[in-house]
C-alpha cells in the first residue's frame, strides 16, 4: 500500500514538473511545498488495493455486526416433519422433527436465518491469510444435522454419513460450480466435493433421493461475511469493512420475499421488500440489530 501511494505521489510530482514552464529545477527548499491533504487522498485504500472488487470508497478499519432475530408469533419446531415415512427404510424409525420454522419457546428466537454481505469492498487479512479448512456436512437418524449452513470458497466441502442407513446426497450450487450426486455408504461414508469455484447469491438445496423428506440449504461465499442464527436467534459477523455502506441480504427457508428473502423490522434499519438492508459499521465499533419477524413474513 505504501509503495502504491508513493508511486502515485512521484507520478503526480513528475506530471507537475512537465507542466511547469521552469521544469523541475528549483533554487531552494522554500520553493517546495507539499499539500498533505492531497497525499492523504492518494494514500486512501481503494477496492483494488484492499483486497476487494470494484471502485469507489471502501472505508477504513473494521467492525462487528451482531444481533438477534425474534418471531412475533407462537413457538415452532417440535412438530414432526410432514412427509416423513417410517416405512420407507427399516433403519429410519425415529420421527424427524420439522426444521422449516424453528422458534425458541423461551426467547422467541428464530433459528436458521441466513445473513450475508452481498458485495464486500475489502476483506480482513485474518481471512486472507488463514489456511483453508474442511467444512463437513453430516447426517444421522435419517436427517441432515445442519439444516442451514454457510461456507467460503476457500473451504474444502466434505459430506459424511454417520447414520446406519445409506444416503444419497445431491445438490446443484450453479453459478459455475459443479453439481454433485453421491451415494454415501452407512456409518463411515465420506464424499469429498472439494472447493467451490465461485460464490453464490442464494442458498441451494441439498436433498436425499432415498429419503425425500431430508432437505438442507447451503450457501457459498467468497468472503467470511455471513452468519446463520442459532436456536436463540442470535448472530455475529466480525471484522466487517468499516466506514462504508454495506448491503446485507437476509434469507429464510420460509421467507416470502423474492428468492426466500426475509423482511423484518429493526430500530434504525430500513428493510427492503427483497429482504435487504444497508448499514455502515463504525471503525473499531459494533452495531447491534434486534430484528422482529412477523408471521406474514414467513407465510403464516
Amino acid at each position: 500500500m505504501c509503495k502504491f501511494a508513493s508511486s502515485l505521489i512521484v507520478a503526480a510530482l513528475a506530471a507537475g514538473c512537465l507542466m511547469s514552464a521552469g521544469g523541475c529545477h528549483r533554487k531552494s527548499d522554500a520553493e517546495v511545498s507539499v499539500n498533505y491533504s492531497d497525499v492523504d487522498i492518494l494514500r486512501k485504500p481503494t477496492a483494488a488495493t484492499a483486497g476487494g472488487a470494484g471502485g469507489g470508497d471502501v472505508g477504513s478499519g473494521w467492525g462487528t455486526l451482531k444481533g438477534r432475530f425474534t418471531f412475533n408469533g407462537p413457538a415452532k419446531g417440535n412438530d414432526l416433519l410432514q412427509g416423513f415415512d417410517p416405512n420407507k427404510d427399516a433403519l429410519c424409525k425415529i420421527p424427524v422433527k420439522d426444521d422449516t420454522l424453528v422458534v425458541d419457546g423461551s426467547t422467541k428466537g428464530l433459528a436458521n436465518v441466513l445473513l450475508f454481505v452481498r458485495k464486500a469492498p475489502r476483506v480482513h487479512e485474518d481471512f486472507v491469510n488463514a489456511p483453508a479448512k474442511e467444512v463437513t456436512f453430516d447426517q444421522k437418524e435419517c436427517r441432515f444435522l445442519s439444516h442451514v449452513f454457510a461456507s467460503s470458497t476457500k473451504d474444502k466441502f466434505v459430506i459424511l454419513n454417520s447414520d446406519a442407513a445409506a444416503h444419497n446426497s445431491n445438490g446443484d450450487p450453479k453459478g459455475g460450480n459443479a453439481p454433485y450426486n453421491a451415494l454415501i455408504p452407512a456409518v463411515t461414508g465420506r464424499f469429498e466435493y472439494g472447493t467451490f469455484k465461485k460464490g453464490i447469491l442464494a442458498p441451494y438445496e441439498i436433498t436425499c433421493s432415498i429419503h425425500p423428506w431430508m432437505k438442507a440449504y447451503h450457501i457459498v461465499r467468497e468472503d467470511p461475511y455471513f452468519a446463520v442464527t442459532g436456536t436463540d436467534g442470535s448472530f455475529t459477523i466480525a471484522n466487517l469493512p468499516a466506514g462504508v455502506d454495506l448491503e446485507f441480504q437476509v434469507w429464510h427457508e420460509k421467507g416470502t420475499a423474492d428468492k426466500g428473502g426475509l423482511v423484518a423490522k429493526a430500530d434504525g434499519v430500513t428493510w427492503s421488500n427483497t429482504g435487504r438492508f444497508k448499514l455502515k459499521i463504525p471503525e473499531n465499533g459494533e452495531v447491534v440489530v434486534n430484528a422482529v419477524v412477523e408471521p406474514a413474513a414467513v407465510g403464516l
